[in-house]
């Protein structure tokens, strides 16, 4: 079984185990900076292929961003239901076309706060991919982030989707035409 290493080199170690030659080639790059704990965890499999082709398409050190603004591993945003863990994380408008590729893989989040993170108007093409893909989200909660005039194509896209329950867009500086 593979031991359980902490500092720089903990990547390089984990090549050299006797797993060698079945752990992709992400676990031995800085590319596995990506998330510790599921480098450590786990066994590569199909589930696993599919988030390498997705993070291998992400510049690295985007999604050890993430990670690092998260605190949690960024597969957590493909696999839990509740993605609560997101709100006033500083997240900018990069960080959000890295999440919302990243969210787009997820066939059973229901709820997505992004509350307080102040990434203004241009991220609206980020929440309307996330709200295009993700047909299981029922509550899309936005407020506080400064979406400004770009809340009419958002709440055209909220109007498509078939199970969104509830669009929250408290405290955002909303211009009319």
């Amino acid at each position: 079984a593979a031991q359980h290493y902490h500092g720089r080199s903990h990547y390089r170690r984990m090549a050299n185990l006797s797993l060698k030659g079945s752990l992709p080639t992400v676990f031995t790059s800085p590319r596995a900076m990506i998330s510790h704990s599921y480098a450590c965890a786990r066994i590569p499999g199909k589930a696993d292929a599919k988030f390498m082709r997705q993070c291998s398409s992400l510049p690295t050190n985007a999604t050890a961003r993430i990670a690092s603004k998260l605190g949690r591993p960024v597969t957590d945003l493909q696999t839990e239901a509740r993605l609560d863990f997101l709100r006033a994380k500083a997240l900018d408008v990069s960080d959000m076309r890295v999440i919302a590729s990243l969210v787009a893989s997820n066939t059973v989040v229901e709820h997505l706060d992004l509350t307080g993170n102040g990434f203004g108007a241009d991220a609206i093409a980020s929440l309307i991919e996330i709200l295009r893909s993700c047909p299981s989200l029922q509550s899309l909660v936005v407020g506080n982030n400064n979406l400004r005039g770009g809340v009419s194509e958002l709440a055209a896209a909220a109007a498509e989707h078939q199970g969104l329950l509830s669009l929250s867009l408290q405290a955002n500086a909303i211009a009319g035409s």
